[in-house]
């Protein structure tokens, strides 16, 4: 397959918005092998295909989905946080405008993975029109047996509502999304315990941007392979690894292959020819948080050890 923008390659498809149409390219298909298919499975897959949070921490999405406690008797929920208050974003704005049918699948996927039956989408005060067209998908997918008591036909009960904030950019952060969604100031939450154990009415709660929920059909349809090798993000990661430091008057940046770095662990290799003096010595650079942390020895004689900077 040939690699490209994953979510964006049919958006512009007309009357994407509507259930029909949505289906005739192969929507809610994932929903068809929840009778052939664990929950623990669907874990297994979308941690294979390393699939990371998209809102910005970048933390791998099927471990996520791993630390719910599944002998909780505790209802189980899963969240979506459409917050999106970073000045200048809006991927998930038009995602959510254009596909909405993608987000509601990769949630019912989601709320299957941990056991939840009930999913809630968190929109910023400003998304009210974007509200609008999500209740309106919402809609759909019920009057066609695929929300509801029985998701198409397999037995598993699921629910989706969407919830609109008031416009406070805290809350895109997650147990301040949580917070505002039970009705409270939406302050953040100390930690532990995370939302996982204890987020929503203090029941185990997975909490996911739009993007990384809209991927997860899209994994489970052609499968983890697939995946890594179409998403540039997750391709790029695997051919280079960069290191930026920046010194009080200078700015460097060293590129390490991969292979020299991951696959070679236990090997110590020098950095004289890779990296500038300045940062084999550790000196000046004021981002360069401790040699022991980032794998400068304490020398400065520029040996790389094994925790490969903080990088495998």
């Amino acid at each position: 397959m040939s690699r490209g923008p994953l979510l964006f390659k049919d958006i512009d498809t007309p009357g994407l918005r509507s259930i029909d149409t949505y289906r005739k390219g192969g929507g809610y298909e994932t929903l068809a092998t929840f009778g052939q298919t664990s929950a623990d499975q669907v874990i297994e897959v979308v941690k294979a295909s390393g699939l990371r949070g998209r809102g910005g921490a970048g933390f791998p999405t099927g471990l996520k989905w791993s630390f719910v406690p599944k002998a909780s008797p505790k209802a189980r929920y899963i969240v979506c946080n459409a917050d999106e208050s970073e000045p200048g974003t809006f991927k998930d704005r038009e995602l959510m405008e254009k596909n909405p049918h993608l987000l509601l699948e990769g949630m019912i996927l989601a709320g299957y993975a941990i056991g939840s039956s009930l999913g809630y989408i968190y929109l910023r005060g400003e998304f009210e029109y974007i509200q609008q067209i999500i209740d309106k998908a919402i809609a759909e997918a019920r009057a066609a047996g695929l929300l509801g008591e029985n998701v198409a036909g397999s037995g598993y009960r699921f629910d989706l509502h969407t919830h609109l904030g008031a416009g406070a950019y805290i809350c895109g952060e997650e147990t301040a999304l949580l917070s505002s969604l039970e009705g409270y100031r939406g302050q953040p939450r100390l930690k532990p315990p995370f939302p996982a154990v204890e987020g929503l009415y203090a029941s185990p709660t997975v909490v996911n941007n739009v993007e990384t929920l809209m991927n997860v059909p899209y994994i489970l349809r052609h499968g983890a392979h697939h995946f890594r090798w179409d998403d540039p993000l997750f391709h790029d990661r695997l051919s280079a690894r960069i290191i930026v430091v920046r010194d009080c008057e200078d700015q460097c940046r060293a590129i390490i292959q991969r292979d020299e770095l991951l696959l070679r662990g236990q090997t110590k290799r020098t950095l004289s020819n890779d990296v500038p003096a300045m940062v084999r010595n550790n000196r000046g650079s004021q981002n360069f948080r401790g040699p022991r942390r980032r794998g400068i020895d304490q020398n400065g004689d520029g040996i790389l050890p094994n925790n490969l900077f903080g990088l495998g």
